[in-house]
């Protein structure tokens, strides 16, 4: 063999390895955004619980839902508990 021959052995060789590194680095890539993804999704949880919560909330203050009638205390606090289960359940999903 020549060493031009070795050389453009020795090319595609390390252009192989160069494209193996790359498939792995983009697996890991992929693995990154989907649990990027899954700690969005948690966060919109989150937010949604927190958003129902508030508007619990304003309502209580205000002493009106949104048919203009007055509700109860309790059922304030069975909805703030629920709201408060659902923010707790998607905490601990997404450290999980």
């Amino acid at each position: 063999m020549t060493s031009l021959e070795t050389r453009k052995q020795l090319l595609l060789t390390e252009s192989e390895l160069n494209r193996l590194h790359l498939v792995e680095e983009l697996g890991l890539v992929k693995e990154e955004l989907c649990r990027l993804a899954d700690k969005a999704r948690s966060w919109g949880a989150v937010a949604s619980s927190a958003t129902a919560l508030a508007a619990r909330a304003g309502a209580a203050i205000s002493g009106r839902n949104g048919n203009e009638e007055r509700f109860s205390w309790s059922a304030t606090l069975a909805h703030g508990a629920r709201a408060a289960l659902s923010i707790w359940l998607a905490l601990r999903a997404r450290d999980r």
